[in-house]
C-alpha cells in the first residue's frame, strides 16, 4: 500500500513534535566488521562540539638531528666540556578536514502491509539494509584511502624501478597517481619491493608486534589467489615440509588461506573491489559501479534490487591497497544535545537504524506509515597519509585449469 503522492514529501520530513513521539532504536550497525577488510585500518576517534567546523592537525615530520647518519663525530670526553652540540629540528605539515554527512531512510512501509506479510520477510529487509549501511561504510573508507593517500603506484610491465612507477611521498596527502593504464598484475616479488620501500623510507607503523609485525596488501579474490599460488611460496611450502619443520611449514599453509603474514605482508580479501576501463587527467581511475539497480521482473515480483554490473564484472583494471597502521582516523562527533535552552534530540552518527512512525494530521493521522532513518557523520584525519599506496593493477585472464580429455 503506497503512501498519496500529495504526502510523500510530508511524512519524509515532518517530526512532529518529537519528543511526544516513540523514536525506538534499532540494533546499532557495528562498523568493525569480520568480513570487512578496510575496517581496522583506521583509527577511531571524537571531535570536540564547539570547536568551529574546521579540524586542524599538525603532522610532525622526522626530527633533523643535524648528525651524520654514515659517520657520527663524537669528541673525546674532556674535549666535550662547554660544548652544546648541534641543534635539532622539525618541521610540521597542516592538514585540515571536517565534519562530513550521510542520511538516508528505507522505505515507507504501511502497517497493514507488515501485517499481511509473510513472517520474518521484514526482518530480513531490515537486516538488508542494515547490511547495506555498513557496506556504504566500507565503500566510503576505502574511497578516502584512495583519494587521501599521500603515495600512489601505477604497475608497469617491464618497470625495473619503484621510481618509475610511484608518485607522492613522506607527508604529502592526495597526490594523483602518475599517469596511463597499468599493464601489469600484481607479483608477490613486487609487494616486497614496494613493502621495503615504504618500511625504508615512509616510517611506518605496523601491524601486530615483534617478529609478527606486517603491512597488509587488500585486493581482490582472483589478484589474491594469483598471490598465493606463486611458485616461490609453493616451493618454500614444500622444501619446509620436506624438511619436516611442522612449526614454518604450518605457518605457510596458514598464509595459504590468509591467516598469518607471509615475508611481513598479510593478504586481505576485498569481495567488491574498485574497477575500472579508463583514467582521467589527473592519472586517477574512472571507477564503474558494481551494482546497477534493477525492476525485479517475472511472476509477482514487484520493487527494485541491485544486480551485478556486467561492466564490472568484465573490467580490465583494478584497485588494491598496501596499508599501514594508524595512517589515518575516522573521528564522529561527539554527543551534543544543545545549549541552555537550545535543546535537541541525541544525535546518531553511526549507521544506526531509527524506525520513526509519527503522527501528522495531514498525511498519516492513523500512524499508518513508518520508515527507518539513518546517519552517518565522520570526518577523516591524516596521520600518516604515505602509510597507505593505492595500486592501479592489469586483471589477467584466469587459469581455469580446464582442458580436453585426452583418452576415452
Amino acid at each position: 500500500m503506497a503512501l498519496p503522492t500529495a504526502c510523500a514529501e510530508a511524512v519524509d520530513y515532518n517530526d512532529g513534535i518529537a519528543s511526544q513521539n516513540p523514536i525506538l532504536r534499532s540494533e546499532i550497525i557495528r562498523f568493525i566488521a569480520l568480513n570487512d577488510p578496510y575496517a581496522n585500518v583506521f583509527d577511531g576517534g571524537t571531535t570536540l562540539s564547539n570547536a568551529g567546523e574546521t579540524i586542524k592537525t599538525l603532522v610532525t615530520g622526522r626530527v633533523v638531528t643535524n648528525q651524520s647518519l654514515t659517520r657520527p663525530v663524537f669528541d673525546t670526553a674532556q674535549a666535550s666540556c662547554g660544548i652544546s652540540g648541534e641543534a635539532a629540528e622539525f618541521g610540521q605539515v597542516e592538514f585540515s578536514t571536517a565534519l562530513e554527512n550521510m542520511r538516508g531512510k528505507g522505505p515507507t512501509i504501511c502497517v497493514k502491509q507488515a501485517r499481511n506479510s509473510v513472517i520474518e520477510s521484514f526482518n530480513i529487509a531490515g537486516q538488508n539494509l542494515k547490511d547495506g549501511i555498513k557496506s556504504l561504510m566500507s565503500a566510503d573508507n576505502r574511497n578516502q584511502l584512495l583519494v587521501k593517500s599521500g603515495v600512489k603506484a601505477v604497475l608497469f610491465s617491464g618497470s625495473t624501478s619503484l621510481g618509475t612507477i610511484l608518485s607522492g611521498g613522506y607527508n604529502q596527502v592526495a597526490v594523483n597517481f602518475i599517469g596511463g593504464l597499468p599493464t601489469s598484475p600484481v607479483s608477490h616479488k613486487f609487494l616486497v619491493a614496494l613493502s621495503n620501500y615504504m618500511r625504508d623510507n615512509l616510517s611506518p607503523e605496523f601491524f601486530g608486534d615483534g617478529a609478527g609485525q606486517h603491512l597488509v596488501f587488500i585486493s581482490s579474490s582472483e589478484q589474491t589467489e594469483v598471490l598465493r599460488n606463486e611458485a616461490g611460496i609453493k616451493q618454500e611450502l614444500l622444501a619446509f615440509v620436506t624438511g619436516n619443520d611442522k612449526g614454518v611449514g604450518d605457518s605457510l599453509k596458514k598464509y595459504a588461506f590468509i591467516d598469518y603474514p607471509y615475508r611481513g605482508i598479510k593478504l586481505a580479501i576485498d569481495q567488491q573491489p574498485l574497477r575500472f576501463n579508463t583514467v582521467d587527467g589527473s592519472g586517477n581511475p574512472v571507477l564503474i559501479e558494481p551494482l546497477t539497480r534493477t525492476a525485479i521482473s517475472g511472476g509477482s515480483g514487484q520493487g527494485y534490487q541491485n544486480v551485478t554490473s556486467q561492466a564490472w564484472i568484465d573490467a580490465d583494471y583494478e584497485v588494491g591497497f598496501l596499508v599501514s597502521k594508524g595512517a589515518f582516523r575516522r573521528l564522529v562527533p561527539e554527543r551534543y544535545v544543545g545549549e541552555g535552552t537550545f535543546k535537541f534530540e541525541p544525535q546518531f552518527t553511526m549507521g544506526e537504524l531509527l524506525w520513526r512512525n509519527i503522527i501528522d494530521n495531514a498525511c498519516n493521522p492513523f500512524g499508518d506509515f513508518g520508515y527507518h532513518i539513518y546517519q552517518i557523520e565522520r570526518a577523516i584525519q591524516a596521520r600518516r597519509p604515505h602509510g597507505v599506496i593505492p595500486v592501479l593493477y592489469k586483471r589477467c585472464a584466469q587459469d581455469l585449469g580446464l582442458s580436453s580429455c585426452t583418452g576415452v
